[in-house]
């Protein structure tokens, strides 16, 4: 029974600590201490259930009891860095995402996946780019010299 008794408890802390993060994420307070003693107790609990599984199940009964623990808080971690997101997007905080180019894509297209690496460097300008710069310069030409004329006339 003790050898049960240990990594149920250490499952306990560890559950206590993810409602304790939860709670925190949920009100937009800070929740690292509180994922630290998640992971903590949690390391424990892998390590007791290892050791248990090696003793009554042998390697694969080990590899489980162990991986699952582990397993449980990371896939807990991730469900508060959703919350985390979540909240950051609706106050606002979060940039918009970079476009990114794959590796498929730069092997399938790769002078348009260099493209804008030249143009953010200055090397390359795009068509459109350019128009729309020659056309702003081109129509705010006469429209500066009207308002010099007016400024000598006046």
């Amino acid at each position: 029974m003790a050898a049960w008794g240990v990594p149920v408890t250490l499952d306990g802390v560890s559950l206590v600590a993810a409602l304790v993060a939860l709670r925190a994420g949920l009100a937009g307070e800070a929740s690292g201490l509180y994922r630290a003693v998640l992971f903590v107790f949690t390391a424990a609990s892998a390590t007791a259930n290892c050791w248990h599984g090696h003793v009554t199940g042998g390697q694969q009964a080990a590899l489980y009891l162990g991986g699952m623990s582990v397993a449980v808080a990371v896939v807990f971690a991730l469900v508060l860095r959703q919350i985390r997101h979540e909240g950051r997007r609706r106050a606002g905080t979060v940039t918009a995402r970079l476009p990114r180019f794959g590796v498929a894509h730069w092997a399938r297209y790769p002078g348009l996946a260099c493209a804008p690496g030249r143009w953010l460097s200055g090397t390359v300008t795009p068509r459109p780019v350019r128009r729309w710069m020659r056309s702003l310069t081109c129509a705010s030409a006469p429209a500066l010299a009207r308002q010099k004329a007016a400024v000598t006339l006046a």
